[in-house]
Formats: C-alpha cells, sequence, structure tokens
C-alpha cells in the first residue's frame, strides 16, 4: 500500500482503528474496502469476493511460503513471518465491524 495515511475509525464496539484511508474509500470489488477487525486484531477487508486479513507490517494479505522444508504463512510484500490466522479461510462475520 502506497499511501501511508490513516483514517481512525470507530467500531460498532466503540473500539478504534486506524485504517489506510485508501482502504476507507475501495469499492469491495476490485480495491479492497475494510469490512471491520479481527479478534485477533487484524484489519479484516473484501475484494474479488474474498474477505482476507492484512499483515501488520505492510497491510497486504498473507501467502505461503517456505522456509527450508517448513510451509509458513508469510507477507506478500515483504515476506517477514505472519501469524497463521491470516493464512486462513474468513468472512465478514469474523470481524468487529463498523
Amino acid at each position: 500500500m502506497t499511501d501511508s495515511t490513516t483514517t481512525i475509525v470507530v467500531l460498532a464496539s466503540g473500539a478504534t482503528a486506524a485504517v489506510p484511508t485508501p482502504l476507507i474509500t475501495g469499492d469491495g470489488v476490485e480495491s479492497p474496502r475494510f469490512v471491520g477487525v479481527s479478534e485477533e486484531g487484524y484489519l479484516l477487508v473484501e475484494a474479488y469476493g474474498m474477505t482476507y486479513g492484512l499483515t501488520p507490517c505492510c497491510f497486504a494479505s498473507a501467502t505461503g511460503s517456505m522456509i527450508g522444508d517448513e510451509p509458513v504463512i508469510c507477507c506478500r510484500a515483504c515476506y517477514e513471518e505472519v501469524d497463521e490466522f491470516l493464512g486462513g479461510p474468513m468472512t465478514v462475520a469474523d470481524a468487529t465491524t463498523l
């Protein structure tokens, strides 16, 4: 994500989240749109008919990779290993919403 500006949003729970501004204006079809925060604290977005979490390092999606002989979940942008939660299936129901 190239735009580093963030927008503070208030969730239904009353908690706040700093969300990259382009995710607020995304259409949820071809550009990711913020839908909420997971119980684990990750920003969740939807795009292309899928819901997925964003990595805390780069606000990117996660991908599978191999480190040596071990499969890991890592950031799609910087390849830093991330929480396995980000590699699993998600729905909008997994989010604490606006």
